[in-house]
């Protein structure tokens, strides 16, 4: 029987997503909305899944 590996998404602050991808507070927010960018709750605080934003970005670039 093979052994399955669970990856856990790496989840990122909503202040952190400026200094890793120099977007501000408020696209931040705008993204969430439009569900661009996939979210977590975890305790009471919203986090954001850094997989999502990259493939959100390479699809901008893209375009």
């Amino acid at each position: 029987m093979q052994e399955v590996t669970v990856i856990e998404p790496v989840l990122i602050e909503v202040k952190t997503m400026k200094t890793r991808w120099g977007c501000g507070r408020t696209r931040t927010y705008d993204l969430i909305k439009k569900g661009s960018i996939e979210t977590r709750m975890s305790g009471g605080r919203r986090l954001i899944v850094d997989a999502s934003v990259k493939r959100y970005f390479d699809l901008e670039d893209a375009a």
